[in-house]
């Protein structure tokens, strides 16, 4: 989630950030609204400021005339708050929801364009080998070798879920404790295996957390690092995996198929529904 001071003091920066992502951030309306909210806090602050002072005037009231229509005033005064704190807390609502729709704004290094034929490779490793045939897919390979069950995911959770057997599951399993004893033995972080289940506000500063996904509520692999957290373990953390509602980009869907099947060239990954992974997070003091 953006800073809103950043979105409140640049909103010219934003909007080009987001131009060249592509995307359609509601900025407008964020400043719009947070005009409105800082307003509605001020009035809100005058009052309370004039009930703290009617109050003491009350106090210190002896004629009792005088005394009861302070306190009908007071009356007033305190239906006014009720009022403008009832609509601050509606500003904030939805100012909040629309935060949530802006995305990371891009490095000023990331070069800019239109799809993903205009990515720009920054290294290699190693040699691409060249075969003497035309290699099988992935999503063959898988069936064929009796480690990856399409249909069975597709009964069992809809379209692009998958079933992972034998060594399959065998090298999921091995590929999330390599990464685990990696990150805890080599890279200074603490594993720690969070709630399963966890409150949605646990989850809004994460850059997975967008409203309107198909997103389970639970840690999505490491989410709830909250103060409590954070004050034992300033290094770190490496949560175990945990299944993730959210699409995840792999390339098993139905249109890399197809586009292979009609002979274009081959997409990179698209999106995919149904992952585990790794999340570290790292504190900073």
């Amino acid at each position: 989630m953006l800073d809103l001071k950043l979105i409140r003091e640049n909103p010219a920066l934003v909007k080009e950030g987001m131009i060249k992502l592509n995307a359609d951030a509601p900025i407008d309306e964020i400043v719009a609204l947070d005009v409105e909210r800082r307003n509605l806090i001020t009035q809100s602050d005058n009052l309370k400021n004039e009930r703290n002072t009617r109050s003491k005037e009350i106090g210190k009231e002896k004629d009792p005339e005088r005394r009861a229509s302070l306190i009908s005033e007071m009356h007033g005064v305190n239906a006014g708050i009720k009022e403008l704190d009832d609509s601050l807390a509606r500003v904030e609502e939805k100012l909040n929801h629309l935060l949530l729709l802006v995305p990371n704004m891009p490095r000023p290094y990331v070069p800019v364009g239109k799809d993903e034929k205009e990515n720009v490779v920054v290294r290699h490793w190693g040699e691409r080998k060249t075969f003497s045939f035309k290699p099988k897919p992935h999503w063959e390979l898988g069936e064929e070798l009796g480690i990856i069950d399409f249909e069975r995911g597709v009964k069992i959770s809809g379209t692009r879920f998958y079933v992972l057997k034998g060594l399959g599951a065998r090298l999921q399993r091995a590929l999330i404790a390599f990464m685990l004893d990696l990150h805890t033995g080599s890279h200074n972080y603490s594993e720690i295996y969070p709630p399963y289940m966890v409150k949605s506000s646990e989850i809004c500063g994460e850059s997975v957390h967008r409203p309107g996904r198909r997103f389970l509520v639970h840690p999505d692999c490491g989410s709830p690092c909250d103060q409590s957290i954070q004050g034992r373990d300033p290094g770190g953390i490496a949560a175990p995996d945990l299944p993730c509602g959210v699409h995840r980009l792999l390339s098993q869907g139905k249109d890399v198929r197809r586009e292979r099947d009609e002979g274009a060239q081959e997409r990179p990954p698209v999106r995919q529904s149904g992952a585990c992974e790794i999340r570290s997070s790292r504190f900073l003091r």
